[in-house]
This record gives C-alpha cells, sequence and structure tokens, in this order.
C-alpha cells in the first residue's frame, strides 16, 4: 500500500508539473507537437509500478497462470484457445511471452504499457489543460487505477 502511495502522490505532483511546466496543450495550427517530460516521467512511473507488482489483488491468480502457460506449439495445437469466445488473444500473448521470454513482470509491463498510455491519453484528451493534476488524482482516488490496471 505504501508503494501505491508514493505512484499515487508522484503522479499527481508531475501531473501538475506538467501543466505549468510542461508544453502547452493547445497547439496552434501548424505547430509540431513536443513531448512534455513529465508526463513520460509519470507514465513510466505508472507502467514499473504495475509491471513490477508482486501482491495487488489478484496478482498470485495471474502469476500461477503464467508459470502454467501452454507454449505457443500447444496453444496452436488446441483448436479450443481459437475460440473468440475464451479470450485468444490474451492467452496467445501469455503463451508466446512464456514460450520466448518467460518473465512475467516483462508480461505484466506489456499490459500496463498498453493500458496506462490509453488512460492518460484519454485523460489528456478530455481534460482541461488546467485540471489535470486534479484529474489524475481523481483517477487514483476513485478505483480505477487500483482495479483496472493493477488487476
Amino acid at each position: 500500500m505504501r508503494n501505491l502511495l508514493i505512484v499515487f502522490g508522484l503522479s499527481v505532483i508531475l501531473a501538475y508539473a506538467s501543466q505549468y511546466y510542461g508544453y502547452n496543450y493547445m497547439l496552434e495550427a501548424g505547430e509540431k507537437k513536443k513531448v512534455n517530460i513529465f508526463i513520460v516521467a509519470m507514465v513510466v512511473l505508472m507502467i514499473l509500478f504495475v509491471g513490477l507488482r508482486t501482491g495487488y489483488n489478484d496478482t498470485a491468480t495471474y502469476l500461477r497462470g503464467f508459470e502454467n502457460a501452454e507454449t505457443l506449439q500447444m496453444f496452436f495445437a488446441d483448436k479450443e484457445n481459437l475460440n473468440l469466445l475464451h479470450n485468444p488473444l490474451f492467452y496467445f500473448m501469455q503463451a508466446f511471452f512464456h514460450t520466448y521470454i518467460n518473465n512475467v513482470h516483462l508480461f505484466f509491463m506489456f499490459w500496463a504499457t498498453i493500458n496506462i498510455i490509453l488512460f492518460v491519453r484519454f485523460l489528456l484528451t478530455y481534460t482541461d489543460g488546467e485540471d489535470f493534476a486534479f484529474t489524475i488524482f481523481i483517477f487514483f482516488s476513485n478505483p480505477i487505477f487500483t482495479v483496472a490496471i493493477i488487476t
């Protein structure tokens, strides 16, 4: 829980810094989009927190599932794995990571990278630039981060 509170506090501080010291969200026509280092730092912090986790919510279930995952050969041999109602993409990626990388934390970081970038991109798109720190505060205060991303 302490680590979650640290990530929470640092993310709000980085979001606040991005409001006032980062680039302006509203670019003029023809202006190139600049990289906001504070947003990048916040996203990397969240990805590392989620990817290196060892004991939040149902992490143990994902750890056991990864350890018992099929290899790609076994995955493609079973036609039941290709049934769209049985979440084939997730199990394919699990088999891929288990076969070629065999590191559960990189598996977590892969999914965390996708989720967190999409979440932050959504929040940046639909938040007024002056309220971004408050939006990140609400993002962490509601169970969105702890339920949707960590599980």
